[in-house]
């Protein structure tokens, strides 16, 4: 087996040993980060709050009640926040950088954010590259007359909002807010006005441009608060009120430092070497190895999923052979899945999200969430996830050895004979119960992409559902949840997609598509059908509808049934095409969906036992 050695220098390591040895450039502010969190890395004028250092207005706290830490920006008491750029100090960006209202981001509460303090205030200003949108709420039942271009945000309450730019709000309205958002030049949406942000510009402090222009490096002293600049070469960055004194060339001494830092930084690398080589690899890194600071952000991350394995990145890297294209088992809507194994000898499924955006960071929390909560014999079981220094978002789960519904049906795993009825019947019992089970917690949640290769298939055909990243808490007592369409074509609720109106039958539907699926072995979209027979549901509901399920059925089934099992099959259909209606409040519920395939699968049972002691007798 070709052990693979992991490069002597990487990035992080060059650039300390550069910073060490090389006093020409150790002086830069980027070589000495004032503080980290999460994503983020801040020098002056930002400080961390409580720790003395930075400036009085610019002091950030670090949120830990997240994935990734997030920092948090206090502005005249409000909280935002810091959203980017990931490296924060007096040169970012001409001193811009997009923010988001805490309360906004968190809760979807727009009611008080007016910004009034930030419009206001004489150490930030909003950036002109923003347009304010405005919101309104409260308004009268009997008043339809929406202004054009007018959409709805659904938050704690629904509020409308005019795409175009501040408007009047109408009389029939009550509450209002106007929300400053990033005009970047695509279109606004939910998404843009929850998650987006908006750009803002402080104030540069003049002691601190004369200070850089001499060529230091700004701060302040710890006791006083007040400002100091920071020059090199004098006592070990000695610090003066202002500006650096004008420094003495000298060639000789110059010439002489580098030679020193040069052979320094050779001694280093032989040291390395030998060290690396004498060393036994790999080597897994033990908590005493880590910083204060990652031991705060790991204690706060544990904290956050207790009941998980929180696993390093050279431990899942390892395990999957470097993430190798042998070891890929699939690649799905978000990330790529590959075959593990980790040192405790346990086979694995370690997901790696394709990139680390807001997007898939919110899906990321969201199945670790719910799958670290919730434990049923149908939900595929999560063993934990990357540690927060890891440079992708990694799921851990359990290894489904016969891999998706899919793949039996019309992928490829699907053999000459098929798989055979009792199988599929017990898939769909199991499923179904999943689903029951998520809709039936307090409050209710919605999986909202049910599909079969999200059905997961253990090495006795058991079914576990998989894939709970787009999974949404449903608010009790309300109808539906305005928010935009996800899922996967062929599966998507019509009333969904055409009116954005999330519902527990929405599941139900995209469940219906699955039942259509095991049935007919056919795929849920398949241009290369019919017209109107490209989409399965549409295609099935006809069939069913007039009686000629045999059109559709697939024919390793029709090879195996007897009559008695063709009317099984037809009760099993008969359940699809009311899961698929039209009409979402004509399909039945998840719970109503379990109870009558667990009684088709009852009655099943029963003419196998039947047919069993024919045989006996006979």
């Amino acid at each position: 087996m070709t052990v693979h050695q992991p490069p002597l220098f990487s990035p992080s390591f060059t650039a300390s040993l550069l910073l060490l040895f090389t006093p020409s450039i150790a002086h830069l502010s980027v070589a000495h980060p004032n503080f980290f969190c999460g994503e983020h890395v801040f020098d002056y004028p930002f400080g961390l709050k409580n720790r003395g250092r930075g400036d009085l207005s610019l002091q950030v706290e670090c949120d830990y009640g997240h994935i990734l830490p997030k920092p948090v920006l206090n502005i005249s008491g409000k909280e935002y926040y810091i959203l980017q750029p990931k490296f924060l100090n007096n040169f970012s960006l001409d001193h811009t950088m997009t923010i988001i209202d805490k309360e906004l981001r968190d809760n979807c509460d727009p009611s008080s954010n007016n910004y009034t303090e930030l419009r206001s205030s004489s150490q930030f200003h909003i950036a002109h590259t923003h347009i304010d949108i405005t919101l309104w709420d409260q308004c009268d039942p009997q008043w339809v007359d929406l202004p054009n271009q007018t959409a709805s945000l659904q938050c704690n309450t629904v509020w409308h909002y005019n795409l175009t730019a501040a408007v009047s709000v109408p009389e029939a309205c009550k509450a209002q807010a106007v929300l400053p958002v990033n005009n970047s030049g695509g279109p606004v949406d939910d998404q843009q006005i929850i998650y987006g942000g908006f750009p803002i510009k402080w104030n540069v402090s003049k002691s601190c441009e004369v200070c850089q222009s001499s060529g230091g490096r700004c701060g302040y002293y710890n006791s006083s608060m007040q400002f100091h600049c920071r020059c090199r070469g004098h006592r070990r960055h000695k610090p003066y009120p202002d500006r650096c004194p004008a420094e003495k060339k000298n060639s000789i001494i110059l010439l002489l430092g580098y030679s020193i830092g040069g052979v320094a930084l050779v001694a280093a690398v032989i040291i390395l070497l030998i060290y690396l080589k004498k060393r036994p690899y790999p080597r897994r890194r033990l908590p005493g190895d880590l910083g204060d600071y990652e031991k705060n952000e790991l204690k706060a991350y544990r904290q956050l999923f207790v009941n998980l394995s929180i696993f390093s990145y050279e431990e899942l890297k390892w395990a999957t052979n470097f993430f190798n294209e042998k070891n890929k088992l699939g690649d799905g809507g978000f990330g790529s899945v590959y075959l593990g194994k980790l040192e405790d000898g346990r086979s694995v499924a370690v997901k790696k999200l394709y990139q680390q955006n807001w997007k898939s960071v919110e899906q990321f929390i969201n199945e670790v969430k719910i799958l670290s909560c919730l434990k049923h014999p149908n939900l595929v079981d999560l063993y934990g996830c990357s540690s927060p220094g890891s440079p992708f978002l990694l799921l851990v789960y359990e290894f489904m050895a016969n891999g998706t519904l899919a793949d039996h049906l019309h992928g490829n795993r699907r053999t000459s004979k098929g798989l055979p009825w009792e199988t599929r019947l017990n898939i769909a019992v199991e499923t179904s119960q999943a689903l029951a089970f998520l809709h039936g917690l307090h409050p209710p949640i919605l999986h909202r992409d049910v599909k079969s290769t999200n059905i997961l298939l253990d090495e006795n055909f058991g079914a576990k559902v998989a894939d709970l990243g787009l999974c949404r808490l449903f608010p009790v007592n309300v109808s539906h949840v305005t928010t935009t369409p996800q899922g996967t074509p062929g599966y998507i609720d019509p009333n969904y997609h055409e009116c954005f109106q999330l519902t527990d039958k929405s599941d139900v539907y995209s469940f219906g598509v699955v039942l259509v699926e095991i049935i007919s072995a056919k795929v849920a979209v398949d241009t290369s059908r019919n017209t109107n027979e490209i989409i399965l549901a549409v295609m099935a509901s006809d069939k069913i509808r007039r009686g000629v399920l045999d059109e559709i059925l697939d024919p390793d089934l029709q090879i195996e049934m007897e009559e008695e099992v063709k009317l099984v099959v037809s009760a099993v259909a008969e359940l699809a095409f009311r899961c698929l209606a039209t009409d979402r409040d004509v399909r039945p519920d998840m719970q109503e969906v379990a109870t009558r395939l667990e009684e088709i699968r009852q009655h099943q049972r029963k003419i196998v036992e039947q047919r069993f002691h024919c045989l006996l007798q006979y």
